[in-house]
C-alpha cells in the first residue's frame, strides 16, 4: 500500500468516525450506552457480481451494465441505525470512496455497490481490496452500544476456487471481478462468480 493510499484510508475513517459520532451520540432518546453495555447483533454480508441492480439496492450505482455488490441482512435481534459504505480509492487514482445513512431493523436487507463496472476500477486499496463498513449504534430495548465493523474484499471467499482469464485462481477479491490486480476479467467471468458470504456477530450477555 502506497504512503498515499494510507493517508487515504486515516482520513477517511477518521471522517466516519466523527460523522458517526455527530450523527449517533451515545445518549440518545433515553436510551443510555455504556462501556459495559453488550447489545447482541448478528449482520450476514454476501459479496456478488451481477447485471444491473439488485431489488434491494440502496446506495451506489446499479451497475452500467454490471459491476460489484454486497448485501447486508440484519439477522440478529437489535436494530442499527449508521452509516454503511466503501473505502475504495482505485488502482486509477480516483477514490471512489462512499458512505450512506441507513437504518436495518431485524429483517432487513440493503444492498451496496462502488461504482458501475468495478473490476475496470479495482486494484483498491494497494490490492487489500475494497474495505465494506458499518459505523454507528446497534440497539435494543432500553440498551444501546456503538459499533464499528469493517471486511476487506481480500477477507471475503467464495468458497469456490476459481482461474480468471488471467490464470489468477483464488476465490476473493469478489468486488474487483475475481482479481486482485483489477484487471477487467470480462462479463462473463465476473457475472458468474460464486457469491461470497461474511457475517458480523456479537452474542448478549449469558
Amino acid at each position: 500500500m502506497t504512503t498515499r493510499s494510507r493517508a487515504v484510508l486515516v482520513r477517511l475513517r477518521l471522517m466516519l468516525a466523527v460523522v458517526a459520532a455527530a450523527l449517533f451520540p451515545m445518549v440518545a432518546s433515553g436510551m443510555v450506552a455504556s462501556a459495559e453495555t453488550i447489545v447482541p447483533y448478528q449482520f450476514d454480508g454476501l459479496a456478488f457480481y451481477q447485471f444491473g441492480a439488485p431489488a434491494d439496492l440502496c446506495c451506489g450505482p446499479a451497475g452500467s451494465p454490471d459491476t460489484g455488490f454486497i448485501r447486508i441482512t440484519n439477522g440478529g435481534p437489535s436494530t442499527f441505525a449508521g452509516l454503511i459504505g466503501f473505502i475504495a480509492e482505485g488502482g486509477n487514482g480516483v477514490d471512489y470512496s462512499h458512505l450512506y445513512s441507513v437504518t436495518l431493523n431485524p429483517g432487513d436487507h440493503v444492498s451496496i455497490s462502488i461504482n458501475n463496472e468495478s473490476s475496470n476500477q479495482g486494484g483498491y486499496n494497494g490490492f487489500s481490496g475494497a474495505e465494506f463498513m458499518m459505523s454507528g449504534m446497534v440497539s435494543l430495548g432500553a440498551n444501546s452500544q456503538s459499533v464499528f465493523l469493517s471486511i476487506f474484499d481480500r477477507d471475503i471467499h467464495s468458497g469456490s476456487p476459481r482461474t480468471n482469464p488471467y490464470g489468477v485462481t483464488l476465490d476473493n477479491f469478489i468486488l474487483q471481478g475475481g482479481d486482485s490486480f483489477g484487471r477487467d476479467t470480462g462479463d462473463g467471468y465476473e457475472t458468474t462468480q460464486a457469491p461470497g458470504p461474511f457475517q458480523f456477530a456479537q452474542a448478549g450477555p449469558s
